[in-house]
């Protein structure tokens, strides 16, 4: 386990604008995952708040202690904040975020919803692995792809902890079909957590016509943290960018005005 007590694993805010991005990190991470996604997003102007989820940031132990349910709980907690002050607010999650991220396009009035690496579907392995082990040990410890250094998680986790993921990823997954926000889906093939086809199934699954899928080719599960991360700074931004109620207010003041040589005149 990386030091918990790092100033990159606490939960981080940015004031910015009336536009809201609520960044959830993975299973057994912490902030420290989509930090420098935060900061890209704070420099383009948006508020934005790095979540940390029950039973994270601290030991495997006191993880559980927590079920999915808090998870949900502490990311609708996040999102309300956020709304309190922003006119809109997205929601981006990597991994298990990017289940909570499906949840509240599901159930809450978010603007949309992206996805980062969300486990719908597990490679064969890590999914057989849960269930054949949860009888044998209490910890599974954990095989991860190389890491950034600022990355800061648990390097194992609790058969408990693994239902309560499983638990989610079946109750998102029956859900799908309620979604009607727009959704970024971004996977990446090198991904060895999770199977690509999970971006399929919810591209698939969700009821929203306005989604979309970026596949990346060179990065592993935390694509916020690798190789191609520039890449899915700019989609997400893209992503916000294009679906913001304000840039849809731009773009009806700019269709109202005509460009004439001396100048420009407004239609009133």
């Amino acid at each position: 386990m990386n030091n918990m007590n790092c100033e990159y694993a606490k939960e981080f805010y940015y004031k910015g604008n009336n536009t809201g991005v609520l960044l959830i990190h993975g299973f057994t991470g912490t902030p420290s995952e989509v930090r420098i996604l935060g900061e890209f997003l704070r420099d383009k102007g948006y508020t934005v708040r790095g979540i940390l989820l029950k039973g994270h940031g601290t030991t495997p132990e006191d993880m559980k202690k927590y079920n999915y349910r808090d998870w949900i709980r502490g990311t609708v907690e996040g999102y309300k904040s956020l709304k309190q002050e922003c006119d809109e607010v997205f929601a981006v999650g990597l991994s298990m975020g990017g289940l909570l991220s499906l949840y509240l396009a599901r159930n809450y009035d978010i603007r949309g919803a992206a996805t980062l690496s969300a486990p719908i579907r597990l490679h064969g392995k890590s999914a057989a692995l849960a269930f054949i082990e949860r009888n044998l040990r209490t910890y599974i410890l954990r095989n991860p792809e190389k890491k950034d250094i600022n990355i800061i998680s648990y390097d194992r986790s609790s058969i408990k902890s693994i239902r309560n993921l499983f638990k989610l990823i079946r109750y998102v997954k029956v859900n799908l079909k309620y979604i009607e926000k727009p959704v970024l889906i971004v996977q990446s093939y090198g991904d060895r957590t999770v199977s690509p086809l999970s971006a399929n199934i919810i591209y698939n699954s969700i009821g929203s016509r306005d989604k979309s899928i970026i596949y990346l080719h060179n990065s592993g599960h935390v694509v916020t943290c690798d190789n191609e991360k520039e890449q899915v700074f700019e989609e997400v931004y893209s992503f916000i960018n294009a679906k913001s109620i304000f840039k849809r207010e731009k773009d009806k003041n700019i269709e109202r005005t005509i460009a004439f040589p001396l100048g420009k005149v407004r239609i009133q």
